[in-house]
């Protein structure tokens, strides 16, 4: 009953939750675009009067239309008139606003188009000049709309106005460990005020066995990797994670008992490879006129090993003539995978559902004794 509530509770509250995030999102990105990419704080300005765009240069009737398209679409948000006077003879002179479309070696690689904002007093916008190159016109047109209307920061994120609309994480941690328990002390000690490490003793007219504190040493790397990729493909909202972690190598070194095997008696050995995972997750959505597409697809790799050997030597791990006793804990190493996907109006009627899924199990055979050397090193 519970975990049935659980997932009613979460159900009610996922939109919410949803909610809150687009409004956090929408907060920050607000927030960006007040600031230059120099890390100043730009002016808040705007346009006061109509706008009368002039539009010319190399190749103007093509990118006319979708560049109009740009102003109006921005013009309507903020409420401002927007009339073309690019047919008109005195186009040059009565214009406050000129989008010229250059050629494609002019301006520069790393901004092939620009935008100026010319303001007498602190809010008021009273004329802008836009250049594009011919060739990036029609991806820069919305960009520099935006800038037009005095929105002039450049936010993180997918948005018009955004340098990389690829938002790309990374993560990489590895750790390198040894670790020596060889300094055991005991706070037990004999009629002779010797220290007693593995005994039975008695104490206040009752026997106690007191166990022995091994020594061991143990020295194991690890790591984990991860990379984390969201942006617009093809009109598609995408997103790609993929992440692996591994243990290199364990060597774990372990006395029998403290008393007797202290320094070079025998032991065990522990040895861990070919132990880790691997995740990949991946999607794709879209709005249309009236559903919203969404396709999906994960897989993840498991896979866990250890090998535990008898020694004659638990420092040295030595294994004079044959092993002692060889026993390997060998885990299946399964292979999830997924694919699927739903639209928005399944999904009110609760009928989006994996196309499909599957695992594969492969269990890897005992190690050999040259193995068991390479991983102990």
């Amino acid at each position: 009953m519970r975990r049935i509530c659980t997932v009613l509770l979460l159900s009610v509250l996922w939109p919410c939750m949803a909610m809150a995030d687009e409004f956090d999102q929408g907060l920050a990105t607000l927030w960006e675009v007040l600031w230059h990419q120099s890390g100043t704080p730009t002016r808040i300005v705007r346009w006061e009067g109509d706008i009368r765009v002039r539009i010319f240069g190399l190749n103007a009737a093509a990118h006319r239309e979708h560049t109009l398209e740009a102003l109006r679409a921005v013009t309507g948000e903020s409420g401002v008139k927007l009339t073309d006077v690019s047919d008109q003879p005195d186009a040059a002179r009565t214009a406050n606003l000129s989008v010229e479309i250059t050629s494609d070696n002019a301006l520069e690689d790393n901004q092939p188009c620009v935008t100026y904002l010319d303001f007498s007093a602190e809010t008021k916008i009273n004329s802008a000049s836009v250049q594009m190159r011919s060739k990036d016109a029609w991806r820069c047109a919305y960009h520099e709309a935006m800038h037009v209307m005095g929105v002039r920061g450049h936010p993180a994120g997918q948005t018009v106005l955004s340098y990389f609309p690829w938002k790309i994480d990374g993560l990489l941690f590895g750790r390198l460990v040894r670790d020596e328990l060889t300094d055991s002390r005991s706070f037990i000690t004999d009629a002779g005020g010797a220290p007693v490490y593995d005994a039975n003793v008695g104490f206040d007219g009752a026997a106690w066995n007191a166990a022995g504190l091994t020594f061991s040493i143990d020295r194991h790397s690890e790591f984990l990797v991860g990379i984390k990729a969201s942006g617009a493909m093809a009109g598609w909202q995408t997103r790609l994670n993929l992440s692996h972690y591994w243990i290199d190598t364990q060597d774990t070194r372990t006395a029998n008992f403290f008393f007797t095997f202290a320094q070079d008696g025998g032991g065990s050995q522990r040895l861990q490879g070919d132990t880790g995972w691997w995740t990949f997750d991946a999607g794709i959505e879209r709005d249309f006129a009236r559903s919203h597409l969404a396709f999906g697809v994960d897989a993840n790799q498991y896979s866990s090993r250890r090998d535990d050997y008898l020694t004659s030597n638990w420092r040295t791990a030595a294994t004079p003539g044959s092993i002692a006793r060889s026993s390997s804990m060998l885990l299946p190493r399964p292979r999830n995978h997924a694919v699927g996907g739903c639209s928005r109006s399944t999904m009110r009627r609760g009928l989006c559902r994996r196309g499909l899924n599957f695992s594969v199990f492969e269990v890897p055979a005992r190690p050999s004794e040259e193995r068991r050397r390479a991983l102990a090193g």
